[in-house]
């Protein structure tokens, strides 16, 4: 795998991902920005560390991809052009959201803040939105239970599709994903329900 990665060969990657029990708690801001000599090892990115939450980057990542998805829409002149890679892991919340919760979700898309374009230093640019049900709320107003599952399933989608950027199947991706006490936060329905 690591030949393959430094000859920038096309691989699929595995999934290697730890949930710990407190996973929404303790993020810490990134002291010194941590580079890979290949962009697909992103998906790996605070996977299995104790001091930081892997959802620490999710909400960036999806943020820039929206960057890149609205320069091609105006490069391409097509308003209704969506990124792949962005559009895989809107599916994948819709259609797990759609089996897991009464009420639709949709439409997971940053909110930028007003003053994002001057704050150059500032990596916090905006916040995630999404539909639910006819309601656009924030995702940060949505109860514990609600995140905890979003977060959960947007941080595998990106995260495989980082790790298999080359595959439009990047979701059918295979892996390790272990998620100390998965219930926790959710009501007993979804508690049954979740696995």
């Amino acid at each position: 795998i690591k030949d393959q990665i430094l000859n920038n060969t096309a691989i699929e990657l595995p999934l290697v991902v730890f949930y710990r029990a407190d996973r929404t708690f303790n993020i810490k801001e990134e002291s010194k920005s941590v580079s890979y000599y290949a962009n697909q090892l992103n998906g790996y990115k605070y996977s299995t560390t104790k001091e930081r939450s892997p959802f620490s980057s999710f909400e960036n990542w999806i943020l820039t991809q929206e960057n890149i998805e609205n320069e091609k829409k105006i490069e391409l002149k097509n308003f209704d052009f969506s990124l792949p890679s962005l559009q895989l892991v809107r599916i994948a919340l819709e259609q797990f959201m759609s089996e897991f919760h009464e009420t639709s979700f949709s439409s997971l898309r940053g909110k930028r803040k007003e003053d994002s374009n001057f704050n150059y230093g500032n990596s916090n640019i905006g916040e995630l939105v999404i539909n639910k049900g006819e309601e656009t709320v924030l995702v940060s107003q949505l109860s514990s239970g609600e995140k905890s599952v979003i977060s959960l399933v947007v941080d595998i989608a990106v995260r495989l599709t980082i790790l298999n950027k080359e595959s439009d199947q990047a979701l059918l991706g295979r892996g390790i994903v272990l998620i100390d006490e998965l219930d926790i936060h959710l009501h007993p329905k979804w508690q049954r329900e979740i696995v």
